[in-house]
C-alpha cells in the first residue's frame, strides 16, 4: 500500500515514441461494511470491485411514521415509469419519480435533496433504491445498523421504500424485520434510506492479494454499480 510512479510509453508504426508518468496509489479493495464514500459499503460488484453501492449513514425520513412515495392529489397522479426492479437502476428510477411528480416531501425527492461532506469531500448523488438495491439493504441491515428492524417496539412499522413502481398506484417496499416484500398504496408512509452508487477511477487494477491500483482523482460521480 502506498503511493507510487507509473510510468509507460507508447509508440506508432512509424516508429514515433512518447512516454508518461502518472501518480497512483495502492489501495485495498472496499468490503461489506467499510465506511468510505460517503457511508457504509452495502455491496461491492463481484466483476468489478471498483464498483458498489453505499448506504446513508441515517434514514432520510426523520419522521418515526416514515414519509409517502407521492405526496400529490391522487386523483392526478402520474406513471413515473420507474419500474426497473434491478441493482444499478435506482438512479434511474429516482430521477424518473422526481420528473413525473415534481418537488415535494416524499421518498425519491428526500434522497435526491440529501448531502453530507466527509473529510472534506461532499457526496450529493444519492438516490431511492431499486427493489433489488433495497434488498442488499436489509441483507446487510444488522451489520450496518441504525436501520428499524423491530416491529415490536415500533408502532408505526419497519418498512422501507424503493424506487420501483409496481403500477400506478403502488410501489414496492421491504420489511426490514423479516425481508419480506410487497406491493404498497404510494400515500402510505414508509422510512426512506438513500444509497449512491461509488466508482473509483482507475488506470488499472488487479485483484491479486485483494488490491487495487487506482489514480489519486477518485469517486468520480457514476450512477451505474
Amino acid at each position: 500500500l502506498g503511493f507510487y510512479t507509473v510510468t509507460y510509453s507508447v509508440s506508432d508504426t512509424e516508429g514515433n515514441n512518447s512516454s508518461a508518468s502518472r501518480l497512483v496509489t495502492v489501495f485495498e479493495s472496499p468490503v461489506v461494511g467499510d465506511l468510505k464514500n460517503g457511508g457504509y459499503v452495502v455491496w461491492v460488484n463481484p466483476t468489478d470491485p471498483s464498483k458498489g453501492l453505499v448506504s446513508a449513514l441515517v434514514d432520510q425520513s426523520t419522521d418515526i411514521r416514515g414519509v409517502v412515495w407521492y405526496d400529490g392529489d391522487f386523483n392526478t397522479l402520474p406513471e413515473t415509469g420507474a419500474t426497473s426492479t434491478a441493482i444499478g437502476t435506482g438512479s434511474s428510477n429516482t430521477d424518473a419519480i422526481i420528473a413525473a411528480q415534481g418537488s415535494g416531501s416524499y421518498a425519491a425527492q428526500l434522497c435526491a435533496d440529501y448531502s453530507v461532506t466527509v473529510d472534506g469531500i461532499t457526496y450529493d448523488d444519492w438516490f431511492l433504491p431499486s427493489k433489488d438495491e433495497l434488498n442488499l439493504l436489509y441483507l446487510q441491515h444488522t451489520l450496518i445498523g441504525g436501520f428499524t428492524d423491530d416491529v415490536t417496539t415500533e408502532i408505526y412499522g419497519d418498512y422501507y421504500w424503493s424506487s420501483s413502481e409496481s403500477s400506478k398506484y403502488y410501489a414496492w417496499d421491504q420489511d426490514f424485520f423479516d425481508g419480506s416484500d410487497e406491493s404498497s398504496d404510494k400515500n402510505y408512509p414508509n422510512l426512506v434510506r438513500a444509497v449512491r452508487a461509488y466508482w473509483l477511477y482507475y488506470l488499472f487494477y488487479s485483484q491479486v492479494g485483494g488490491f487495487l491500483l487506482e489514480e489519486l482523482l477518485t469517486n468520480r460521480e457514476q450512477t451505474e454499480c
